[in-house]
C-alpha cells in the first residue's frame, strides 16, 4: 500500500482503501472556507449595520450583542452542519477533494462533527493554527487535536474506478437497464445511510439472484427491496418486480462506484 493510504475492514469483512489528506490539501480547503466565511461575515455585518442606522432606536450595545451572536453561529455553525449534511465536506473541502469521515470509515455523525469543529479553537494556539499545524504534521495520520478528541480522519474524495473489463454480471445489470433506462441518483444526504451491512446485503442479493428459481428471485427481491427502498424514499407499491430489480441493480452501480467497496 503507498504512502498515505490505509485499509479499514468493516465489521461485515468489507475492505476500504483511502488516501489520506496532507497538510497541503487540508490548508488549501481551510483557506477557502474562511474566504467564503469572510464574504458571509461581511455581508451579515454590513446588513445588521444597515438595520441599525434604519431603527435608531435601537441600542448600539444591542446591535453589537446580535452581531456577535450571528458571527459566532455562522462561524461555529457553518462548518458543523456542512460537514454533517454534505457527507463530510464542506464548499471547501468539495472544491479540494476532501471529506472527514469515522476512524471506523463510516460517515460522520453529527457529535463527531461537533467536537472535531468546536476544539478548533485549539488548534489556533498559540496563534495562527500553529498547534493544528504541527499536529497534522507529525501525527501519522495527519490528525489535529479535534480529529483526536472526535475519531476523525481527513481523506481524498475517492475517485470511480475506470475498469477496463467488467465482470458478466456487470455486463448483464448495464444491458437490463440500456433497455429499461432509469434514473437513480444519491445526493450525499441519501448516501450517507448506506453503511457495509447494507452493502454486503445488496452485495449478496446481486451476487445470488441469477442462480435463483423465478419464485425465490421474486421473494428475496422484494425482502432486500423492503430494506432499501425506504432508504431511497420510496416505495414498492405498485411498481412491477422488473422495476423494483432495476432500481437494485442501479443502486448496486452506484454504490460500487461511489465508495469503491472491495469484499
Amino acid at each position: 500500500m503507498s504512502l498515505g493510504q490505509f485499509q479499514i475492514t468493516t465489521p461485515e469483512q468489507v475492505s476500504l482503501k483511502h488516501q489520506l489528506a496532507g497538510l497541503g490539501s487540508r490548508a488549501t480547503a481551510q483557506l477557502l472556507d474562511w474566504l467564503i466565511l469572510s464574504v458571509c461575515s461581511f455581508a451579515l455585518s454590513f446588513g445588521v449595520i444597515f438595520l441599525s442606522a434604519f431603527f435608531r432606536d435601537l441600542k448600539t450595545d444591542l446591535v453589537r450583542a446580535l452581531l456577535l451572536l450571528i458571527l459566532f453561529i455562522l462561524i461555529w455553525g457553518y462548518f458543523i452542519l456542512f460537514e454533517f449534511f454534505m457527507a463530510g465536506r464542506t464548499p471547501g473541502k468539495r472544491l479540494v477533494g476532501l471529506r472527514v469521515i469515522q476512524d471506523n470509515g463510516q460517515p460522520l455523525t453529527f457529535l463527531g462533527a461537533a467536537v472535531r469543529n468546536l476544539l478548533r479553537i485549539i488548534d489556533f494556539l498559540p496563534s495562527l493554527f500553529l498547534l493544528g499545524i504541527l499536529l497534522i504534521f507529525l501525527h501519522p495520520r495527519h490528525k489535529r487535536m479535534g480529529d483526536l478528541a472526535a475519531g476523525t480522519l481527513v481523506v481524498y474524495q475517492r475517485k470511480p474506478k475506470r475498469s477496463k473489463k467488467k465482470n458478466p454480471l456487470e455486463q448483464e445489470m448495464e444491458r437490463k437497464l440500456i433497455a429499461n433506462p432509469l434514473k437513480l441518483e444519491l445526493d450525499d444526504w441519501t448516501l450517507r445511510k448506506f453503511t457495509g451491512r447494507e452493502w454486503t446485503l445488496l452485495d449478496t442479493y446481486i451476487k445470488r439472484t441469477p442462480s435463483l428459481l423465478e419464485a425465490d428471485r421474486k421473494k428475496m427481491t422484494l425482502q432486500v427491496a423492503e430494506v432499501f427502498y425506504p432508504l431511497l424514499g420510496q416505495e414498492t407499491a405498485n411498481q412491477p418486480l422488473e422495476q423494483i430489480e432495476n432500481t437494485l441493480y442501479a443502486l448496486y452501480l452506484l454504490l460500487k462506484q461511489e465508495w469503491q467497496f472491495e469484499a
